[in-house]
């Protein structure tokens, strides 16, 4: 069955939440993917000219091979993730006749991360139209192709149960050890008695115990007078 056909997704806060998710994973991996192919092609023209800085050998041989490659991907957006044999051929005599010398396994490299940063670009653009989706259960299904939305809700629900259940788990953990560490205490003052007698004494133990002694001769000397009282009326 068709991910949005299940109707798991139930509200349109749900489904807002999955694509803020879903967003920010595929924002925060493309840039780690552009951060990677900066370093793989080396310095801009512009950074060259700015900062005086220059390519490596194979910078420069990665970034001829960038070239090759993104022709394919020009004419072809829908590539798939590995290039074919005459592929290869292609681009590798492509770039001979630019005095650029690789072989196979180096454009492959070069290729699988060009098509990663593709592959999340597209991701991130389909995205865009699925936001609004949710009311438009047909055409999602048919045109927007928005199953990754309900894959990263399920995702994430999945996250929160697993959260929650590890919250729980580590508070009744905690719990237990509170209960022994309190257990090992109590037990320990039961048999040490300087420690108890270190506990009953102090300078508040001290105030409590003269307020008693305060109170007690309060009570006698109202008992006193009251004595008095009653000999003086008899």
């Amino acid at each position: 069955m068709n991910t949005l056909e299940d109707r798991a997704v139930t509200s349109a806060h749900q489904w807002d939440d999955a694509v803020k998710f879903m967003e920010s994973t595929l924002t925060g991996q493309l840039k780690t993917a552009q951060e990677r192919s900066r370093d793989m092609v080396g310095p801009t023209a512009t950074e060259r000219w700015l900062y005086w800085q220059s390519k490596s050998t194979e910078q420069s041989s990665r970034d001829a091979t960038v070239q090759e490659l993104r022709k394919l991907l020009e004419s072809n957006k829908d590539h798939g993730e590995s290039l074919a044999a005459d592929e290869l051929t292609t681009v590798r005599k492509n770039l001979e006749t630019r005095s650029v010398s690789v072989q196979e396994p180096f454009i492959n490299d070069t290729w699988k991360q060009m098509f990663r940063e593709h592959f999340l670009q597209q991701a991130l653009t389909n995205m865009q139209e699925c936001k609004k989706a949710f009311y438009h259960r047909e055409l999602a299904t048919s045109q927007l192709h928005c199953d990754d939305v309900v894959l990263f809700w399920r995702i994430q629900r999945m996250l929160h149960i697993t959260a929650n259940a590890l919250r729980q788990q580590i508070e009744s953990s905690e719990a237990r050890n509170l209960n022994r560490q309190v257990k090992n205490i109590l037990d320990s003052l039961s048999h040490n008695p300087d420690m108890k007698r270190h506990l009953v004494t102090g300078r508040q133990v001290e105030l409590a115990e003269e307020l008693k002694r305060v109170r007690s001769i309060q009570e006698k000397l109202d008992s006193f007078i009251s004595a008095l009282q009653e000999e003086k009326r008899s």
